[in-house]
């Protein structure tokens, strides 16, 4: 929670030669970088940006190769990204982005402020904020960011599948793992 309201953006992705033992920086500049899937045709790679809530796109091998591009600003945290066995890519949702992080993004001021409170009491206000309504805990997107499929839960199992930070698609069931969960859940599709 530190990194998302402080708008630490010292997130960067690296390439690795094992032949000559370098490090390449390709990108700087990422907000809380948390995620990373390659195309099955290997031509890009995804990133999921969670302080924004952007799911990024790094060209590798065409005409756009080490450009970096926009492909969704979702309302939620994504954590994690994952190619999906029936097209697209399947990204884990930690949470609905709330007031306290949209307002502390826009307000370098209020930020400031939130940093210097107990932790405690700012996840509490969080937790509060965003526990109305269903709760989101995993998307489908296709490779331009429009939405396929939606998992989400209400009730009881909110409990279950919350702060989910992983998402795994095999054979007609979504493997879920959370942050907060000593467990993987299961999610039959």
């Amino acid at each position: 929670m530190n990194i998302v309201i402080s708008g630490d953006n010292t997130g960067r992705l690296l390439k690795y030669d094992p032949k000559s033992n370098e490090v390449e920086v390709l990108v700087d500049g990422l907000a809380f970088a948390n995620g990373l899937a390659m195309s099955t045709d290997g031509t890009y790679l995804l990133l999921a940006e969670t302080t924004t809530g952007k799911i990024l796109r790094y060209w590798i091998k065409t005409p756009k190769a080490s450009t970096l591009e926009e492909v969704v600003q979702l309302p939620w945290f994504p954590d994690n990204i994952k190619m999906s066995p029936r097209g697209g890519f399947w990204v884990g949702l930690h949470a609905k982005r709330g007031k306290i992080a949209e307002w502390s993004i826009s307000y370098p001021w209020l930020r400031r402020l939130i940093l210097k409170l107990p932790m405690r009491h700012v996840q509490r206000a969080s937790w509060l904020l965003n526990r109305l309504g269903r709760q989101v805990i995993a998307l489908r997107l296709n490779e331009d960011g429009k939405m396929m499929e939606a998992i989400s839960v209400h009730g009881a199992i909110q409990k279950v599948f919350k702060s989910v930070s992983e998402v795994e698609e095999r054979d007609g069931s979504l493997w879920i793992g959370s942050v907060m969960a000593p467990f993987l859940g299961i999610y039959k599709l």
